[in-house]
């Protein structure tokens, strides 16, 4: 066989938030590191999305990073880099795990022999996880944190190079405000991600408006309505799909969910006859769910924009001549003019993925 799976960390219980930071050991190139995690609820009123018990996954060579992402984001980016949600199960009721994966991808598809992740070409390669697990969930009070790498064994390839993605900016959202992101022009961008996940609002109300234009828009690549990038660029994905299992009564119970744009419920009672409904339509991240009587539920909701995210690939994302050679110029600039009425407190993070090539 061709491949393996290693395991860099074993599974270990956390009671406190931390940082674990693990030296990756290995010799073969990594095609994939997936970081998983069980989450025992500690009450079934849901605090926040299973996802956000990981603040931050990195993977460094001393000050040099090469991987940068929040869990939110490392999750939206796996969707939009493969087509496919990671694994993952809300569960949010006292006592049982909610489960969550992250997935970070560092060739164009699951072994690609160009782009991997070499760690002869590093000097000291490590992953660092933020975690904070009473977070995400129902106020967890414990989380099991486990760490895989699918790696080149057999005749291991040679490659070019890697996917590197990273957060390059967060800002505070304000309402009509325009911000003026400016890109990097260190390596060529295969895709950019904007995202804002809100409870209560699609992507469109949070960043509305988005222009992506060379050297002080002297060429402009993309301009329009986030509304109509959905349609066209998320509509090339299919549908994300969650699977939720919680709680609800009479005055309904708020419960988090990935998609945040048309999501819509199939939820039925657990063994009983009471009947399920969810609050009027809104979008966002965040939906209450009803009973006729408190019980038990569990069911799928369908939807678009997981986290709140957008992509845009920049080319044939099988083509590394194709995505925006960035480095051809001095200046890349995007700008996001925000919602009219965006959610109270709310973030928009840009997120980049990356050719970085190996100079051997």
């Amino acid at each position: 066989m061709k491949h393996r799976w290693s395991e860099i960390l074993a599974a270990e219980t956390i009671t406190a938030a931390g940082t674990r930071t693990i030296d990756i050991d290995l010799a073969d190139p990594i095609s994939r590191i997936s970081v998983l995690v069980k989450l025992t609820n500690n009450g079934s009123t849901p605090t926040a999305h299973p996802a956000a018990a990981i603040s931050k996954i990195e993977i460094v060579d001393g000050s040099d990073v090469l991987t940068s992402l929040n869990g939110y984001e490392t999750q939206a980016l796996s969707f939009y880099h493969t087509g496919y949600e990671p694994y993952q199960n809300l569960i949010y009721l006292d006592n049982v795990m909610a489960l969550a994966q992250y997935d970070i991808y560092f060739g164009r598809y699951i072994h690609d022999p160009k782009l991997a992740l070499d760690p002869k070409m590093f000097k000291n390669l490590q992953l660092k996880i933020v975690h904070s697990l009473s977070t995400g969930g129902s106020s967890p009070d414990s989380m099991d944190l486990r760490v895989r790498a699918e790696v080149f064994d057999d005749n291991p390839p040679t490659p070019d190079g890697f996917l590197q993605a990273k957060e390059i900016y967060s800002y505070s959202l304000a309402s009509s405000g325009n911000e003026y992101v400016d890109l990097p022009v260190d390596a060529p961008i295969r895709m950019l991600m904007i995202m804002s996940r809100a409870n209560s609002k699609a992507p469109y109300e949070q960043y509305n408006v988005l222009r992506l234009s060379e050297e002080t828009d002297k060429k402009i690549l993309l301009e329009g309505y986030t509304s109509d990038f959905l349609k066209v660029l998320a509509g090339r994905y299919k549908l994300y799909t969650d699977r939720i299992y919680g709680s609800a009564g009479t005055s309904g119970v708020a419960h988090y969910i990935t998609p945040t744009m048309d999501a819509y419920p199939a939820i039925n009672p657990e063994g009983t006859s009471a009947y399920i409904y969810a609050e009027t339509f809104t979008n966002g991240g965040q939906k209450t769910i009803y009973a006729n009587t408190t019980t038990n539920f569990h069911g799928l909701y369908t939807g678009q924009a997981p986290h709140g995210a957008l992509p845009i690939p920049m080319g044939d994302q099988n083509q590394p001549d194709d995505w925006w050679d960035t480095t051809k110029l001095t200046k890349a600039r995007l700008k996001i003019t925000a919602g009219s009425s965006v959610e109270s407190g709310s973030t928009c993070q840009i997120v980049t993925q990356q050719l970085r090539t190996y100079q051997r």
